[in-house]
């Protein structure tokens, strides 16, 4: 084979991973979340600025500490494609919904191997195939009473925590009250001052019976052992 024929051969090969990456646009993967333009509190990207784009292989974790920085994901994209740089495609998504901060990672899943047929012969391929993901965050400019956002026990939960009752702590807001009360993701808030509290509903009931400089007490599980921490709603 010629080096010509070589050249035209290699090429037929790019072409074809451009034509597997390219069967499904990049911004039909992605999930809204939440329309930025509905959200109150929030800081969404400004015309003429750059997203900031953040590159972390623990996906799940960078995700945590990033709402803990008092942002909110608005979106998700999610796929499986070939080995390439996604940042130009996750700024196009950023500047089209408006998020200020991205955070993707990728997980290599299988290689795919095959053939095609040229007028210069048969060649193979091999192709590694990754999971991609993408989040997007809007800063907010409010922070929940306590710096607390709580979920219900799921399923999951009560067998892993041995409990039906509760609202678990879902984020831990940096700098806040309860950062520095040392709460942390997971604990399980069982009583607020008198109110005994059973589900989400219960915390938030408590939560605004209270105003301004009131002190409460707030009792948490975790690890199966009771913690008792005071703070001023500020």
């Amino acid at each position: 084979m010629t080096t010509k024929q070589k050249i035209l051969m290699r090429m037929v090969s790019v072409l074809l991973i451009l034509f597997i990456v390219s069967c499904e646009s990049f911004s039909n993967f992605y999930e809204p979340w939440h329309d930025v333009n509905e959200l109150q509190n929030v800081i969404p990207l400004g015309e003429g600025e750059e997203p900031e784009i953040i590159r972390n292989d623990n996906v799940g974790n960078e995700f945590w500490d990033i709402v803990s920085e008092h942002y909110t994901c608005i979106g998700y994209t999610g796929f499986n494609g070939p080995d390439d740089s996604i940042t130009s495609d996750i700024k196009r998504q950023c500047l089209t919904n408006g998020a200020t901060l991205a955070v993707y990672g990728k997980t290599y899943t299988n290689t795919r191997t095959g053939v095609y047929s040229t007028s210069y012969g048969v060649s193979s391929y091999n192709i590694d195939r990754y999971d991609y993901s993408v989040y997007y965050f809007v800063e907010r400019t409010d922070i929940p009473i306590f710096g607390l956002s709580v979920v219900d026990l799921d399923g999951e939960d009560r067998q892993t925590y041995q409990r039906n009752t509760g609202a678990i702590v879902l984020v831990v807001y940096k700098n806040s009250l309860a950062f520095f009360e040392n709460i942390i993701r997971g604990d399980i808030i069982v009583r607020i001052n008198k109110y005994i509290i059973n589900n989400v509903d219960d915390y938030y009931d408590a939560l605004y019976k209270y105003v301004l400089d009131d002190e409460v007490e707030i009792e948490f599980v975790r690890n199966n052992q009771r913690f008792v921490v005071n703070m001023v709603i500020e």
